[in-house]
């Protein structure tokens, strides 16, 4: 505060000596200017981690260049540091710098322990500046001994939600330190899957050293083919962390999605040299003992209950029964959930008839099951060309034919016949 006051000389003679006095009167004060505090910045380093907290020292570059260090600089009760987490104390054990410049280094001091990341606030007083000028704060991000998990390699540090991974299909994440591990300390970081049955990590240990610690490391997540309509299916991976300070770091969860790649069905195969190609059409005949014809069918899916196909009358050939043209052999096929992938063989043979016709039936497919995903599914049908052994021709209907008989075929002319003797 400055004073402001009137000031007054009173004189007079007393025993033939001049006597003055002065005196004031003391006026409002005049109030000093408000002191702001100003933000400087951190040379180095670029954040502190808990292994090299205590003892680290800070380098501060003051906010302007008409600002510089005194000789004062060094005086550490003209510094304060704040922003310590509960239980832990930092103070500021020394600073040293090159008197008229703008740079310092600060040595801090730091005692307990914490878990999660802070900001540290260095402040020093107007004093290191010399008289007039204002206060000035530092601030740099002390981080905490953690796992870095990367699982959206396009944006570092960014998290997928959640990793996704197709049945058999792989994707990766990365994984790596947050702070340098203590000196001449290994870190391990071991990764395990929550649900063997929908996929699995590897490798399943990651190790770090006071050299490596922030080299990301890449893990790869495979998803498991289970053979099964399932649906898509949410489950979580591990990652911990043991030895050196991080032993206390908290261990991270990445959340997985496998895609279910699979979908019921069944596959019929009609040309069994080449497998699961598609003959255009079986052919038989239906001459007893004469030539039959074979395909296989066999479910894509691993069921929940069991499956039973029928060969069947296809209702897109109306008016012909097709299974009085072409029979099958077995007429129903089982198939569990451990025979879904063993192929089943349906024989066709033809049935003989007299129409002296050349036959083209189809073999359609029933499907029932308690399984929801096989119940009434729709299944290809099979074509079946059946050869005739019917010979044409006119006999007697009983006995011996004897004479003849003539047979007029249309002429050209009314006047002209054909006559045939048989």
């Amino acid at each position: 505060m400055a004073d402001k006051r009137a000031w007054m000389v009173a004189c007079w003679w007393w025993a033939g000596v001049l006597v003055c006095v002065l005196g004031g009167v003391l006026g409002a004060a005049t109030p000093a200017a408000a002191q702001t505090t100003t933000t400087g910045s951190i040379v180095r380093p670029s954040f502190l981690g808990e292994s090299n907290l205590n003892g680290a020292t800070v380098r501060v570059r003051s906010s302007s260049a008409d600002r510089v260090f005194t000789g004062a600089v060094s005086t550490t009760s003209f510094w304060s540091v704040s922003g310590a987490p509960s239980g832990a104390t930092i103070s500021v054990s020394s600073v040293s710098a090159v008197l008229n410049t703008r740079i310092a280094d600060v040595t801090l001091t730091f005692t307990g322990d914490f878990t999660e990341d802070f900001t540290l606030t260095l402040q020093a007083d107007f004093s290191v500046f010399g008289s007039g000028n204002d206060p000035e704060r530092y601030t740099i991000p002390v981080r905490a001994a953690r796992l870095v998990v990367d699982t959206d390699l396009v944006t570092t540090g960014a998290q997928a939600t959640p990793l996704s991974v197709s049945e058999g299909g792989t994707v990766p994440f990365t994984v790596d330190l947050a702070t340098q591990p203590s000196a001449s300390a290994t870190v391990t970081v071991s990764v395990s899957s929550g649900d063997a049955t929908e996929g699995a990590v590897a490798p399943g240990s990651l190790e770090f050293s006071t050299t490596s610690w922030n080299t990301a490391q890449t893990v790869t997540v495979t998803g498991a083919a289970d053979d099964t309509q399932d649906g898509d299916r949410t489950w979580d991976l591990t990652v911990q962390v043991s030895g050196s300070n991080y032993g206390g770091a908290a261990a991270q969860t990445v959340r997985v999605t496998t895609t279910d790649e699979d979908m019921a069905g069944v596959t019929v195969d009609t040309d069994l040299t080449t497998m699961g190609a598609q003959a255009t059409t079986l052919n038989v005949d239906e001459r007893e003992g004469g030539t039959t014809a074979e395909y296989t069918l066999v479910l894509d899916t691993i069921p929940a209950e069991p499956v039973m196909v029928t060969v069947s009358d296809d209702p897109a050939t109306a008016g012909v029964d097709d299974l009085t043209k072409a029979g099958a052999t077995p007429g129903t096929l089982t198939f569990t959930a451990t025979t879904w992938n063993t192929a089943q063989t349906v024989t066709v043979a033809g049935i003989a008839d007299d129409d002296g016709a050349q036959d083209t039936v189809s073999l359609a497919h029933t499907v029932t099951s308690t399984d929801g995903n096989y119940a009434g599914l729709s299944v290809a049908a099979v074509a079946v060309r059946v050869t005739d052994d019917d010979t044409r021709g006119i006999l007697p209907e009983t006995g011996t034919l004897t004479g003849s008989l003539t047979v007029y075929e249309a002429a050209t002319h009314a006047d002209h016949s054909v006559a045939y003797t048989v």
